[in-house]
């Protein structure tokens, strides 16, 4: 899903139908507003919109083009938000004058996420047009119609194209189908999870030099009592957890303290010959497929720098498992903080 302003997400656009109750000084009847908006995050809890909507008040037609800031409210900022707007409006066939205004408004709104894909949106705003016509009203010199407007709209996420990816749990495998190539390791590059295998690696179906069991049924280990299984039920080869580093919101940029962390971590394992998984991940409340792209970008970012530092590039697999292994199931900020992270394990 594809909220405004919280989560690891990327950009989205907002069709939108309303009604609006027309000034009584414009001397025309209430209408009906078709719009249309594209979004993304400013910071965690914000978001910036750029939005084109079209007005019909009884013959009277106004065409707007606005910059809107969405704000999220309360400690866990994924449902109501208020709304800030300033544009430009030109009225066009008005029963008086017609006029170009500058467009300000304000409000509140509540997003409802649906069932499968994107969010339900409702607003009520109050909508002003600020213009130097005196003859655009009805009632004499008026410089200004305030409008109460009420909106239903849906926000689509624009994510890429689904991949056909398996992840079943913190400990599982990825899977993911296979065509092209880019690194000459079988994968293709729309789906290779390690773009940047060394020449000869072997590697898994996600393009990734195997650091776990394999998920093929007919090839994968029988599990012992009480052992995890993947998707397949295969027996799942435990691991032990190195370290965890955490990201910025929308960042795959290693910050200071993960530097340090992973300068220790690197120190400790330059010198081994175990597998290393670098399992990157994102808070759940963005799109799929962008918090999918998002976490490989982190586990690759991490593993470049660990490379960087002294450890064999045939050790070390980079893994992106989106939203789908949270550390946190709370809906707080701070749990959302925690989600954005990569974790580093030694493969038993």
């Amino acid at each position: 899903m594809a909220h405004a302003g919280h989560g690891d997400l990327g950009y989205y656009v907002n069709p939108e139908v309303g009604f609006v109750f027309a000034d009584d000084e414009r001397g025309t009847d209430d209408g009906y507003s078709f719009g249309i908006a594209v979004g993304r995050p400013w910071t965690e809890t914000r978001n910036l919109e750029l939005d084109l909507t079209y007005t019909d008040l009884d013959g009277a037609e106004v065409y707007g083009l606005g910059l809107s800031l969405l704000s999220y409210l309360g400690e866990s900022a994924d449902r109501f938000y208020s709304v800030l707007r300033l544009g430009y409006a030109s009225s066009d066939g008005h029963p008086n004058d017609d006029y170009d205004a500058v467009e300000l408004g304000g409000g509140l709104g509540y997003r409802l996420p649906l069932m499968g894909f994107g969010d339900l949106r409702i607003e009520g705003t109050l909508e002003a047009d600020l213009h130097s016509n005196e003859e655009s009203s009805n009632f004499g010199e008026k410089l200004f119609f305030l409008d109460p407007t009420v909106t239903l709209g849906y926000q689509i996420p624009l994510g890429g194209q689904k991949r056909s990816v398996d992840r079943p749990d913190r400990d599982g495998v990825s899977v993911v189908d296979s065509a092209g190539d880019a690194d000459d390791d079988g994968v293709g590059n729309d789906i290779d999870l390690c773009p940047d295998t060394p020449a000869g690696t072997p590697v898994d179906g996600t393009g990734c030099a195997p650091a776990v069991s394999p998920t093929v049924a007919s090839d994968c280990p029988e599990p012992q009592a009480d052992q995890a299984v993947d998707a397949n039920g295969c027996a799942v080869v435990p691991s032990t957890l190195l370290a965890t580093v955490q990201f910025e919101f929308d960042s795959a940029e290693l910050t200071a303290d993960a530097q340090a962390t992973l300068d220790e971590v690197a120190t400790g394992i330059a010198g081994g010959s175990g597998q290393i998984e670098v399992a990157g991940h994102a808070s759940e409340e963005g799109d799929e497929y962008y918090n999918l792209d998002l976490s490989q970008r982190r586990a690759s970012a991490v593993r470049r720098y660990l490379i960087d530092a002294g450890v064999s590039p045939a050790r070390v697999v980079a893994r992106g498992y989106g939203d789908d292994v949270p550390d946190s199931m709370d809906e707080s900020r701070e749990a959302r903080r925690a989600n954005r992270r990569v974790e580093v394990r030694a493969i038993k």
